[in-house]
């Protein structure tokens, strides 16, 4: 089906899939961005250094208080997040796609659909990254959703809100190309080669796409993370710094902390967002019969 989607339908059609289907993958997949982000921030070796020091009663009460309502806290922040990321990247595509075929009535070869979802996917980086900082910083301190926009400006200034805005672009720059690219092609290969069925194929590029775009923007995204948990720069500063400082925490594999939470979200992510892309479009299509 490759950009089927995009092509058939308005870019505000796509908008509003964009938005139904990440608001849907939020809800199912939120706690797995809970234990990414601790992670990749280091949080989990000081936890554990402090619950081997208070014993075994007080490790249990810390397991204990990871409830549901913590696993999902900055659920709000992110919902809109991925719900505008998605609703962004799903006409952006379109548009960079009806660039790169200058009008002509054409599929979109291979490479090109995987060139124009990166390139939809970096630009909507730069709406991503202030969302992201709100998000980790709810999740790290408790504020609420309605208090941490302003608690972030008030101490730290407007700016902080780019804070490792490259970082942001970038990685959603690989996702993109990843669930609107690389996993439709992934598709159509595994079914003209081993003539699978379709829900097995779709289940396979997910699975593929997931880990491959995984495994090359993890250590991205974990750069981003950390300097954007860390506002007031007490461990990780400039870009450079952070590399500097997440490879003397404890080499290469520390780029890597979270990549088996964000692997798993991200092949289940592929999954979800492309059956809802496809649901939706097929009933938009219907109504216009």
């Amino acid at each position: 089906r490759g950009l089927r989607f995009a092509m058939v339908l308005t870019n505000t059609e796509n908008g509003v899939i964009g938005i139904v289907a990440g608001g849907v993958e939020v809800s199912m997949m939120q706690w797995t961005v809970f234990f990414k982000n601790r992670d990749q921030q280091g949080r989990t070796a000081a936890s554990q250094v402090s619950e081997l020091k208070a014993g075994a009663a007080s490790a249990f009460r810390s397991f204990q208080a990871i409830t549901p309502r913590v696993l999902y806290r900055g659920v709000g922040a992110n919902m809109i997040n991925m719900g505008v990321l998605t609703g962004l990247q799903l006409p952006l595509t379109n548009v960079v796609a009806a660039a790169i075929t200058r009008g002509e009535d054409r599929k979109l070869t291979s490479t090109e659909m995987v060139a124009a979802a990166f390139t939809g996917g970096l630009i909507s980086g730069v709406v991503c990254g202030p969302m992201d900082i709100i998000m980790i910083q709810q999740q790290n301190n408790g504020w609420k959703l309605a208090q941490t926009p302003s608690t972030i400006n008030r101490l730290y200034g407007t700016s902080i809100f780019t804070r490792s805005l490259s970082m942001a672009c970038s990685r959603e720059a690989i996702f993109t190309a990843g669930y609107l690219g690389l996993a439709p092609v992934l598709m159509h290969k595994v079914r003209s080669v081993f003539g699978v069925d379709e829900g097995t194929s779709k289940v396979l590029s997910s699975v593929g796409a997931g880990v491959i775009a995984s495994t090359i923007s993890h250590p991205i995204d974990t750069i981003k993370t950390c300097m954007q948990g860390d506002l007031q720069r007490a461990r990780y500063g400039s870009l450079s710094q952070t590399a500097r400082a997440l490879y003397a925490e404890g080499g290469w594999e520390r780029f890597f902390n979270g990549y088996k939470w964000r692997t798993g979200r991200t092949m289940c992510s592929f999954f979800i967002i492309n059956e809802c892309k496809h649901v939706l479009t097929d009933f938009l299509e219907l109504r216009r019969i």
